[in-house]
């Protein structure tokens, strides 16, 4: 995915700023309307994100108020906007790809350009751009949520307890193949 690394600074800056501060469905625009472009437009910025659009929408806006420039905003799930890119790679229609554990996107890291953070010296020493491709954004623990009202007198303190037959057709996650903390948690 080609980045305009003008657009790409700003928006790396601005949401790592925020990220630094305070830290799957259909295709929606957040900023635009319309579905993405080229990506060619100097003053617009196509953004493929699996996160929530309450979360994204917030962030989205505060840049272009800042910036001057539009953000498009596709959203869908880690696994679909990854075969996205990677169906896109002979034309790319994205600029950013924003979100992914990542365990999904190391082995992808090939269908992004190299980009270093204008934060990277901000950024603690386990979680600078190693790879070359990807500007970490935040550090999300991924948690097992137990409901204590119909687990009855069955112990869940970590993964390996999910093995207890008991529990079989009793156990609730996303699909691993479109979201990036369903495939973390496997």
């Amino acid at each position: 995915m080609k980045l305009n690394k003008v657009i790409a600074t700003l928006l790396g800056a601005a949401m790592l700023t925020v990220s630094v501060a305070g830290c799957g469905g259909d295709s929606k625009q957040a900023g635009t309307s319309g579905s993405a472009g080229s990506g060619s437009d100097e003053n617009k910025l196509v953004v493929y994100c699996p996160h929530p659009l309450s979360f994204i929408n917030p962030l989205v806006e505060e840049f272009e108020k800042e910036s001057g420039i539009k953000v498009e905003v596709v959203a869908a799930g880690t696994g679909e906007l990854l075969k996205r890119v990677e169906s896109e790679k002979a034309n790319p229609l994205g600029d950013i790809f924003w979100g992914g554990s990542l365990s999904t996107m190391k082995p992808k890291a090939n269908l992004f350009e190299p980009y270093k953070s204008a934060n990277e010296d901000h950024i603690q020493e386990a979680f600078k751009n190693t790879e070359g491709s990807m500007t970490r954004f935040t550090d999300i623990p991924s948690v097992i949520m137990v409901n204590t009202d119909l687990i009855g007198d069955i112990k869940v303190e970590g993964y390996e307890d999910l093995l207890n037959p008991a529990l079989k057709g009793k156990i609730a996650m996303a699909d691993p193949s479109k979201s990036s903390s369903a495939y973390e948690h496997l």
